[in-house]
């Protein structure tokens, strides 16, 4: 794949980007700019800014993390290059959908630090599975620990157990693909495609395998991968905390928690542009189940 956008592929961006900015618009008038306004207005600047302040350590500590996943692909990468293209690829996932963020992340670590589209793209796929670990079994401690007396929807609980399962069964997958991989590259050779797409899915696997295998093969990369992921993701849930005191809402640390622990695992799912309606949808499935 190219390290840059076609015309074509920039006209859909563009084109999700003035969808998004519509579906935004449309929220600004059914909820009622003056009720939005009022609530801005009504937020303490000091717990905002205790938000932002700790997201910028959340970006932070995810560009660290990937500098360390990409050591087998390219050693060393910038930090700060590493940063800003992190904060760069959830901007364009909070205006586009279908996750475009990941692949322009891929392309701009390919464009400065040279580690090939392939090579970015795999890193970045090892960083979702460690995100999902990180964020199910922070679920699961949040579940041991809350007090019997909190109420918890049987609708979170589930879907907390079917995410656990679900990565369980990916950890699986990617201890299987790095002993057999001799074995999955033969058969994705044979596979009925075009010689490009095939060599195309054979690289991208490698790739990913690559970058799997040097986390899996090696345990102190993998200890510091899963602290930082921990790490950050707690960080994450107080710039949350930080904005449910900024509006002066008093609930539980613990439904806040879960709360938030529920809300991210959803956001390995497709989502609107700019994740309007979806995100309103899960929050208000969440807060007030």
């Amino acid at each position: 794949m190219p390290s840059s956008f076609t015309r074509r592929e920039l006209l859909r961006l563009l084109t999700a980007l003035v969808a998004g900015s519509a579906l935004f618009a449309f929220m600004l008038w059914y909820i009622g700019f003056e009720k939005v306004s009022s609530a801005m207005l009504g937020a303490s600047p000091l717990w905002v800014g205790a938000s932002a302040a700790v997201s910028i350590l959340f970006y932070l500590l995810r560009a660290y993390r990937w500098k360390i996943i990409l050591l087998p692909v390219r050693n060393p990468t910038s930090l700060s290059n590493l940063f800003w293209i992190t904060g760069v690829g959830y901007l364009v996932n909070t205006i586009i959908p279908l996750r475009i963020g990941e692949i322009t992340r891929a392309i701009l670590v390919d464009k400065t630090e040279g580690t090939s589209f392939s090579g970015g793209l795999s890193s970045i796929a090892v960083e979702r599975l460690l995100d999902l670990i990180a964020v199910a079994s922070l679920g699961a401690l949040a579940l041991y620990l809350a007090p019997q007396t909190l109420a918890i929807p049987e609708i979170v609980m589930g879907s907390l157990k079917a995410l656990a399962a679900l990565i369980i069964l990916l950890i699986i997958i990617l201890f299987l693909a790095v002993k057999f991989e001799g074995k999955i590259q033969q058969i994705l050779h044979r596979l009925p495609l075009k010689a490009y797409w095939r060599n195309k899915i054979v690289g991208f696997t490698g790739s990913l395998i690559e970058a799997a295998r040097s986390i899996v093969s090696k345990p102190s990369l993998m200890a510091s991968s899963l602290i930082l992921s921990w790490a950050l993701w707690l960080f994450q849930f107080w710039a949350y905390y930080f904005l449910f005191k900024a509006f002066n809402y008093n609930v539980s640390i613990f439904v806040i928690f879960i709360g938030y622990i529920f809300l991210m695992a959803t956001f390995i799912l497709p989502a609107a542009p700019g994740y309007v309606g979806s995100f309103e949808a899960f929050w208000v499935l969440i807060f007030l189940a």
